[in-house]
């Protein structure tokens, strides 16, 4: 076969033979490269490289020294030539970059440049100078401006053609794509020109591409002439006839601009759908394609689909580069376009061989970020990049954008790679790091961290100090604001500061009227989660929430979090809690929670002591639906029963219900301590008797040996109390209870409410443990226990000390001087201090001056009693006047007629 070195040595043969110069020189390389075209090359390349170069030199030479003689034409068609050759051989290119190429093109530079050729220079040689040198991927800045300044002259610009433009537009854009120039004078001159000369009339449609490629590169954004060359390039004449690489440069061009063209991207989808016109697509223009439509956001499900099925009907996945892999896997995602089974082609793709180290930092973010955004976990692959970076240290080549992207893939997916997320965090704690990133960028990361779960302290509160600089923190918006603050709530990391910035940032003019349903919802539970009670901020969460309409565009677990986290911190807003009431009970809201987050209403709603009726009725009776109960959790069941106690409604069918699903199966052995303790109290709270529910919760502490040790004071003291509440008298079981308490330093960590409970439990069931009650009196004694003891308390333990026959005066002593301290009696009722005296009586109290002065309080309380009976039915002004009186300077009187038999139920 006819190979190149022959070719070319049959052509320094004829330019010897003629004599040379210029003319004789550019017509035989023209007639070369026409040759070149009709004889491709099928020799063994190393030998036909060494006789190539040698071959190639002898040419050099022969220009070189003929140079002189050039005109300006010759010039341009020998440029033109050695670019045609160039972009064709890999050994011409090779000889073009070496010290005979470079000598050689630096004279032809040189003659360029002389003032004899630029003078005589016109549009059409000036523009295929350009074109030949970029098309040589050549680059030299004082020949192109040179050459520019001639074009753009007044003598020359209005004698250019379309194609001259073209040319020339493409020959810049190739050349700003080596280095990073733009030309901007000379790009604006033409783009002027053609507009002013309505030259797009006269494109091509090689011309029509060339043109919008070569803009888009250049990133000059003319909408004007944009619209003109989508006109032109819609044209029939011009669509029909494009080349795959034309419709596919076209598509790009307007999206690397971002001009919006429905009508020229639904022309071009119809094009590509013409029979059998996609297979002409190489990979890349398939890629630009998938791109272009995504970047615009045009989502053509025909055009995406036929391309899919191209792409898994051939091999041409197979022979993409990792960028074109990776724009095509970005283009379905960035369209929300699902597709499985091709997205399990890229993925063979991407694991063949060692393909995935090929792939660069941009394609490794946009190829993960691809199958996340799709929710298709495939983790062979995502590991695999992940592997890739890790591996190759490419960390320090990722942009901040890259980083964003590949972590808030890997947390959306759930992938935790351990070496990752460490090496990552080492490198975002570098000085200077953390600044390169945007708010969105460093909210995605932090996001990213918690979501997976990576735990790296230094790493966030580095992060923290860095958004706590004010004039970052004002680039936050809602989404970067609640993601962050989600994210050191899920992680657990204490930083007040930040989250002071966040809600004062959040209350700035403006920004909460931005938040949606699912920012108000992370921000508020990411606060409670913290503990950080910020009123401000609830106050503006609140009346964010009943502004007209906007709670309908709440979801059902939205919901729940808000008011779990209003209840958590215990902020009380009555417009909000009305609100989102009636909300909730409309038949298509209610039905519409899960089981979980009616638990959360509920328990919400308890926790604040707001008790709207017709909200618990709804939630009753959906929970009491079949099968609803055995949904939840042992912790929900238990807080829907303490929900119901705590606003002390009672729904006979709701707690059956729960006792129900608690004898179900082993359910009880799944309870926790709390949950345990919960249930007994709210069902000795509503005076619901279930002996067989409470058989259950009694045998599972006192079968299991090491539950009770599970215990703190709280559910130990709820226990004993419920039980002697509801009179169910067990003696294996207080026996329990009673070894618990007396376990080294347990009774230290009993409250004094949880003291009286328990003292309160054990009279009331007549069970007598001497030594648990002698630990109860060293508990009182201790610390200064005393001294937080509310008048109710005191009553009841002085009361059970009666009824177990518990002679200590020494505690007494203490109780009496705490009772009759003025500020602690005068919060007596009349019940609660004549039981005390009642007690006293029986324990034979021998500090007469102490009983005299309570027997004198009693008397009092009668008195006022009878004046109360007397003016109850009052009918006067004064009387009425009179009766609110007595109650203001005797608050105990209110509560006269209502002896307490146990103590106020809690949590």
């Amino acid at each position: 076969p006819v190979v190149l070195s022959q070719l070319v040595r049959a052509a320094v043969e004829q330019i010897y033979q003629m004599g040379g110069g210029g003319s004789v020189i550019s017509t035989e390389l023209q007639k070369l490269t026409q040759q070149r075209r009709r004889f491709p090359s099928h020799a063994n390349r190393q030998d036909e490289g060494r006789d190539l170069e040698f071959e190639l030199h002898r040419l050099s030479n022969v220009v070189k020294t003929s140079l002189a003689d050039c005109t300006v034409g010759d010039l341009a068609r020998i440029t033109g030539a050695f670019a045609v050759l160039g972009s064709n051989d890999v050994l011409v290119r090779q000889h073009l970059s070496s010290k005979a190429g470079w000598d050689l093109v630096n004279s032809i530079i040189a003659r360029i440049l002389s003032p004899d050729i630029m003078t005589t220079l016109n549009g059409e040689e000036a523009s295929r100078l350009i074109w030949a040198f970029a098309k040589m991927h050549l680059r030299n800045d004082d020949l192109v401006n040179r050459l520019g300044d001639r074009m753009a002259s007044a003598e020359i610009l209005p004698q250019l053609a379309a194609q001259d433009v073209s040319r020339a537009l493409w020959g810049l854009a190739t050349m700003a794509k080596m280095r990073n120039a733009n030309y901007p004078d000379l790009v604006a001159a033409l783009s002027n020109h053609i507009l002013s000369s309505n030259l797009i009339s006269q494109c091509g449609r090689q011309e029509t591409s060339n043109l919008a490629w070569a803009l888009a590169t250049l990133r000059h954004k003319d909408e004007e002439l944009m619209a003109m060359i989508a006109d032109r390039a819609m044209l029939p004449a011009v669509m029909e006839t494009s080349t795959s690489q034309g419709v596919a440069n076209c598509a790009w061009a307007f999206a690397k601009l971002g001009i919006r063209n429905e009508a020229l991207m639904e022309i071009i989808a119809r094009r590509i759908l013409q029979d059998s016109f996609l297979s002409q697509f190489n990979p890349q223009e398939l890629a630009n394609t998938a791109w272009a439509f995504a970047k615009l956001e045009i989502r053509n499900d025909a055009l995406m689909q036929a391309m899919a099925d191209h792409m898994m009907s051939t091999n041409i996945l197979w022979k993409a580069s990792s960028q074109a892999v990776a724009n095509i896997a970005w283009g379905y995602a960035r369209l929300g376009i699902r597709n499985q089974q091709f997205m399990e082609s890229v993925a063979e793709r991407v694991l063949y061989n060692d393909f995935v180290s090929t792939f660069t930092s941009q394609a490794i973010a946009m190829t993960a970020w691809a199958y996340a955004t799709v929710d298709i976990r495939n983790e062979n692959v995502v590991n695999a990049l992940v592997v890739r970076t890790v591996r190759d240290n490419l960390l320090p080549s990722f942009q901040p954008q890259e980083i964003a992207s590949l972590t808030w893939a890997l947390g959306h997916l759930g992938i935790h790679n351990e070496q990752f997320m460490e090496s990552l965090a080492m490198a975002l704690t570098q000085d200077e790091v953390i600044p390169n990133f945007k708010a969105q960028e460093i909210a995605m990361i932090t996001w990213a961290f918690a979501k997976v779960g990576h735990h790296n302290e230094a790493l966030m509160m580095h992060i923290a100090d860095h958004i706590t600089q004010e004039s970052f923190l004002t680039t936050f918006n809602a989404q970067a604001l609640a993601n962050t603050a989600w994210a050191f709530a899920t992680l657990g990391i204490d930083a007040p500061l930040l989250m002071e910035r966040i809600a004062e940032r959040t209350m700035a003019n403006g920004v909460l009227s931005t938040f949606d349903s699912q920012h108000i919802a992370n921000i508020a539970w990411s606060f409670a989660t913290l503990g950080v009670y910020h009123e401000t901020l609830l106050v503006g969460l609140a009346e964010r929430m009943v502004d007209d309409g906007f709670l309908s565009s709440f979801k059902t677990k939205e919901i729940a979090m808000v008011i779990w986290a209003f209840a958590h911190l215990n902020a009380n807003d009555p417009v909000l809690l009305k609100a989102l009431g009636d909300h909730i009970v409309q038949d298509d809201v209610l039905s519409s929670f899960s089981s979980q987050e009616v638990a959360m209403v509920a328990s919400g709603f308890a926790k604040l002591g707001v008790s709207n009726e017709m909200l618990m009725a709804g939630l009753a009776e959906r929970i009491v639906q079949p099968d609803f109960l055995s949904t939840l959790t042992p912790q929900a069941v238990a807080n829907i029963a303490w929900s119901f106690a705590k606003l002390n409604i009672r729904d006979d069918g709701l707690m059956l219900s729960i006792a129900s699903r608690v004898m179900t199966n082993d359910f009880v052995y799944t309870l926790s301590a709390q949950n345990l303790a919960n249930l007994a109290w709210a069902f000795a709270t509503l005076r619901v008797q279930n002996t067989m529910l409470m058989g259950y919760l009694s045998d599972r502490i006192i079968r299991d040996d090491d539950f009770i040790d599970t215990f703190n004071s709280q559910n130990t003291a709820n226990t004993a109390w419920a039980f002697a509440a509801l009179h169910i008298h067990n003696e294996p079981l207080m026996k329990r209870i009673a070894q618990r308490a007396l376990q080294d330093g347990f009774l230290d960590t009993f409250k004094p409410e949880e003291v009286a409970m328990m003292s309160w439990a054990f009279g009331t069931l007549g069970i007598r443990d001497t030594d648990l009650m002698t630990g109860m009196v060293q508990r009182i004694l201790h610390d200064g226990l005393v001294q937080r003891f509310s008048s109710l308390s005191l009553s009841e333990i002085i009361w059970s000390f009666a009824r177990l026959e518990v002679r200590s005066y020494g505690v007494l002593k203490v109780l009496v001087q705490r009772i009759l301290e003025p500020e602690v009696l005068s919060t007596f009722t009349f019940a609660s201090l004549s039981k005390t005296v009642w007690a006293l009586r029986e324990l034979d109290y021998p500090d007469e001056s102490a009983m005299h002065q309570l027997n004198h309080e009693v008397k009092m309380f009668q008195s006022k009693l009878q004046e109360i009976f007397t003016l109850f039915n009052a009918k006067t002004t004064e009387q009425r006047s009179k009766l609110l009186k007595l109650f203001r300077d005797f608050p105990g009187l209110a509560h006269a007629s209502l002896p307490r038999e146990m103590p106020p139920p809690r949590s």
